[in-house]
């Protein structure tokens, strides 16, 4: 991904690899659990050490991930340790996109700016069936990969990987229009992105990745395009266990907003200094 284009709009910087505790009494937007020493590798050379040892490999994952990109740069570290990988890309097997349409419209509400309702259905039904069991391995390629949204409906059996973006992120996308909807062909006005974000795509993905879980062999933090972060599932369920039976905090979202925005940027020095906001109190 070249960091020169604008493919997130906001001043908020991203996640850091190494983070450094904000000071005593200094409020922190990066939380922390610690899972122990050694668990969590980094970038594409690290993960793709991790794949050399299998023959078929399912790369599924949250919309907004730079699908393309995470290819082609972890290709790119596969042929270095001489390993050539036959792709397949389970976006082929999508229904058209006017079929997808038509499947979600009744949810998004009409013309109302706002409103819609929670779509019902799953995940497959944004594919078509038969072209979506073409995807096959072959079976003289030394690894086969398939990848993208949705890839493991496809019912290999292979190493699962799963790509994770979180929503802030993917809404820094959408502004950007480097990203697009789960079935559509070009990213379209931020608001109405957001929309079918809310009540489509996060919907069904968030289902799907549920089902997932379980049997995730590595996830993938896919928030740093050129220098992906992962952890072993196994790993990532245990630290859940762990933290589900301890206080924990959640990483809040800053965005500007009239009441308190003055007061946070000057108490909380990690936000954007350079966000418009509007004096205030503290809520």
């Amino acid at each position: 991904m070249d960091n020169a284009m604008p493919w997130r709009k906001t001043t908020q910087k991203l996640a850091p690899v190494f983070h450094t505790p904000a000071p005593p009494g200094q409020y922190d937007i990066y939380p922390a659990f610690p899972i122990g020493p050694g668990k969590i590798g980094l970038g594409y050379e690290a993960l793709a050490a991790r794949l050399v040892d299998h023959r078929k490999v399912v790369i599924d994952g949250y919309g907004g991930v730079f699908w393309s990109d995470f290819q082609a740069q972890l290709d790119a570290a596969l042929r270095r340790i001489g390993i050539q990988a036959k792709w397949l890309n389970v976006e082929d097997a999508l229904r058209p996109e006017p079929e997808i349409d038509r499947l979600i419209a009744p949810f998004l509400g009409g013309d109302d700016p706002l409103f819609g309702t929670r779509f019902r259905g799953q995940l497959r039904e944004f594919f078509d069936e038969e072209r979506l069991y073409a995807l096959r391995p072959d079976p003289d390629a030394r690894l086969n990969i398939l990848y993208g949204c949705g890839a493991a409906l496809a019912g290999w059996d292979g190493l699962l990987v799963y790509v994770d973006v979180p929503k802030n992120e993917i809404q820094f996308r959408a502004r950007a229009g480097s990203i697009t909807n789960l079935g559509a062909s070009q990213p379209c006005d931020p608001k109405a992105m957001y929309k079918r974000f809310y009540f489509v795509d996060w919907v069904v993905l968030n289902r799907h990745k549920a089902e997932l879980l379980p049997s995730m062999d590595i996830i993938v933090d896919g928030q740093r395009p050129n220098e992906p972060a992962f952890i072993a599932g196994a790993d990532l369920r245990a630290a859940l266990t762990q933290m589900v039976r301890n206080v924990f905090r959640a990483r809040p979202w800053f965005e500007p907003g009239p009441w308190g925005g003055q007061w946070i940027k000057q108490h909380i020095p990690q936000v954007p200094q350079d966000a418009k906001t509007t004096p205030g109190r503290s809520s």
